[in-house]
């Protein structure tokens, strides 16, 4: 055994078996077991539950790490062994079957005889034709292709007397691996079992029928076929008498009982049957009407609102088109992996005829194309995805499209595709109270002797309210309200008057207004000047209405013994009125907040030069806008209006003065008026005398003598004479002008 007369200090192979189970207590050689000219190997492990045997079969290769087979107490006579494989010897033929047998012992007082049963060699082939189909030549009722299943077998021992027959059982199945099965047996079945009845050194073969199922998708993927074979062992007889092992003899270890075939399918690629594709991807997004969202500088952008639910799409066309040195053979098993952000939601696919998978992760969706897409074929499909997942820490979405095959082309890789989001927020601005009524009134101070802020006049107060519904900005930027305060009338004089601005939002602070805040550094008063509490709260409340319907109501007609009453617009638009222009950030706002602007109308202005005032009206504006630099948030600046109606107090109205240039100009227009109408009489001969006495009928008189005045009255008496002093008489013209 060894020529040298001693062993090598390195063992060449070292066999572990379970702890504590008292493995390798007894090693024994039991001879050429299966007679492939290997000597064999027992070893014990009699502490292993109930004891258990291992056998380790010698090969070419040398001894195995793993065991060739395991014998177990509890499974050898009526398992009652509790220490099975104390002890082992073998070598020795029991039964005159050629094969060597094994005895086991135990600490049970018992020995078990282990015989080994005749090895057979099976001899098999498996073929499949014809290997390449044409699917033109195939229907569902006509079998195209033929499986043969051809067996032989022979004794591990070589004895050519053995006189058994053996029954093989071998399952054959069509279609290994495919969930869409391209062919199949009788009655649709993608596995047949079947037996054969084998003779010693005596092959026998069977044919079975195969059907292709049309129209055949996939023909670039080969049909595997495959077969498994095992020996039919008849169940054995409890026996006095030493049974005889033919009946059951035992498949070689080192035989393939698995074995495989594959037949191809035509292919319009040419003589070699391979298919060269030319696969070219060209992908955008899209709106719901299929509309490509513009671009710019090269990237398409999408306008993003939250209060909208915007389905974005995802268009994409794959062509398979010959080009310059590029041929387009049919792709078969055409997909299209497409990888996305997770604030995208895959939704669908359109067309609906493409089925398209989306995976655990929801970031990922696998799409089949065509198998095959032929040449000069073009697929267009549209991918549909949510995007309620989008805030406004997402600026931009990028997908990775990438095209595969089975047909051979090198040049397919992953395409990105991004759209920028442009996010629009919508927070909520409006001023309370919008329309503010005041009065004026009293008597003029001057700016040196005021004091307290409820010495310049009445208070106007305007409160703004913001309301973020949506995402807080956060760190991403701030808001801010922007103010057009009309502080002067157009000469210059004070007109409302800036005493405080005040924020709101999770703490409290005060904004400088551009330092025009009590810039005369007045001590702040709260009282209102002029008006109670009361008074206050019903003309805010009832603003509006009132406001209206002055400006509807006729206004009544000035007299001459009424002084002349007008109504004034004060509006920086219109230059009628100088606007201030100062900006609050909205600091340590979540979603809401406040802003409280406190002003005193500048009273002595409004009796200087509106003391004849029907009404005056002041307009300011507040507008909200977004401080950020991020460009792709956006809002749309937010302008509010507000207005102070002024109205004078009742009772301390100034009698009207009539300005003396007006007197002076009435009577310079007077003389002048008088002058052209004497001018006027006099052209028109109004002031020359005409000569009546040649146009006019005469008047004469005589004068009576004294004497002759009286006569007597004879027949009465005297009669009281009449005095009568003249006599006349008319002496008509010849002629009369008329």
């Amino acid at each position: 055994m060894n020529e040298n007369g001693s062993f090598q200090n390195v063992s060449t192979k070292v066999l572990k078996g379970p702890a504590y189970s008292g493995f390798g207590f007894a090693v024994a050689a039991i001879g050429d077991v299966n007679q492939d000219g290997f000597q064999d190997i027992a070893v014990g492990a009699p502490f292993q539950d109930s004891g258990r045997v291992y056998i380790w079969m010698g090969s070419k290769k040398g001894i195995s790490d793993m065991w060739s087979q395991e014998i177990k107490g509890k499974s050898v006579g009526d398992g009652n062994f509790q220490s099975f494989g104390y002890s082992i010897d073998g070598g020795m033929d029991m039964d005159g079957n050629s094969y060597p047998d094994m005895v086991v012992g135990s600490l049970d007082d018992r020995v078990a005889l282990i015989r080994a049963r005749p090895v057979i060699h099976l001899t098999k082939n498996f073929t499949v034709t014809p290997f390449i189909v044409d699917p033109s030549q195939c229907t569902n009722d006509k079998a195209c292709i033929t499986a043969t299943v051809c067996m032989s077998f022979t004794l591990s021992n070589g004895n050519k007397y053995f006189k058994r027959n053996v029954v093989v059982d071998y399952t054959v199945e069509a279609g290994v691996g495919e969930l869409r099965r391209r062919v199949h047996f009788q009655d649709d079945h993608s596995t047949i079992t079947r037996s054969l009845t084998l003779s010693s050194s005596e092959s026998i073969c069977e044919t079975l029928n195969v059907f292709v199922n049309t129209p055949v998708r996939d023909k670039l993927d080969p049909v595997i076929f495959s077969v498994n074979m095992s020996l039919q062992n008849p169940n054995s007889k409890a026996r006095r008498s030493l049974q005889n092992l033919d009946a059951f003899p035992v498949l070689s270890q080192e035989q393939k009982l698995v074995h495989k075939a594959e037949i191809h399918f035509q292919k319009e690629c040419g003589d070699d049957n391979k298919c060269s594709s030319n696969l070219k991807l060209k992908a955008e997004f899209v709106d719901e009407k299929e509309n490509p969202y513009p671009r710019r500088d090269g990237m398409q952008v999408l306008q993003y609102d939250r209060n909208m639910r915007i389905i974005i799409g995802l268009k994409v066309d794959v062509t398979n088109l010959k080009s310059p040195g590029k041929v387009a053979e049919d792709a078969h098993q055409t997909m299209l992996n497409v990888t996305f952000p997770t604030t995208l939601r895959y939704s669908g696919v359109r067309p609906s005829t493409y089925q398209c998978h989306s995976n655990d992760q929801n970031n990922g969706v696998l799409c089949e194309i065509g198998n095959p897409v032929k040449a000069e074929d073009t697929n267009s499909l549209r991918l549909l995805f949510e995007t309620s997942d989008i805030d406004l820490n997402t600026n931009l979405i990028e997908c990775q499209l990438l095209l595969s095959t089975v047909s051979e082309q090198s040049d397919l890789k992953p395409e990105a595709l991004k759209i920028q989001i442009e996010n629009t927020i919508h927070p909520n601005f409006e001023i309370k109270n919008p329309i503010v009524r005041t009065k004026f009134g009293g008597t003029v101070m001057g700016e040196s002797a005021m004091v307290n802020s409820s010495d310049v006049g009445s208070l106007v107060e305007f409160t703004a309210t913001v309301d973020v519904e949506e995402q807080p900005l956060g760190d991403l930027g701030m808001l801010a309200v922007e103010f057009e305060w009309p502080l002067e009338v157009a000469n210059g004089k004070w007109l409302l008057y800036l005493t405080k601005v005040v924020v709101k939002g999770e703490s409290e602070t005060e904004c400088d207004a551009g330092g025009h805040a009590n810039s005369l550094n007045l001590t702040l008063s709260h009282r209102r000047s002029g008006r109670t509490k009361r008074q206050a709260d019903n003309n805010n409340n009832n603003a509006d209405e009132k406001f209206q319907s002055e400006m509807n109501e006729p206004q009544p007609v000035i007299t001459q013994f009424t002084p002349r009453k007008e109504s004034y617009v004060l509006d920086c638009a219109e230059r009628t009125a100088k606007c201030v222009t100062f900006s609050c950030p909205l600091l340590n706002m979540s979603r809401t907040a406040e802003v409280y602007v406190r002003s005193r109308l500048w009273n002595s202005t409004m009796l200087e030069d509106y003391s004849n005032a029907l009404d005056v009206i002041i307009k300011g504006q507040a507008t909200l806008k977004l401080i950020t630099k991020i460009p792709t948030i956006k809002m749309e600046n937010q302008p509010r209006e507000f207005r102070v109606l002024i109205e004078p107090e009742e009772g301390v109205e100034t009698p009207y003065e009539l300005p003396l240039w007006i007197i002076i100009s009435a009577v310079v227009a007077g003389v002048l008026l008088l002058g052209i109408i004497i001018a006027i009489l006099w052209k028109l001969g109004f002031f020359k005398r005409a000569l009546y006495y040649r146009i006019m009928p005469k008047h004469r008189a005589v004068k009576i003598r004294r004497a002759e005045r009286y006569r007597l009255n004879l027949g009465f008496g005297p009669e009281e004479p009449q005095k009568k002093y003249w006599i006349t008489n008319w002496t008509e013209m010849q002629h009369f002008y008329y």
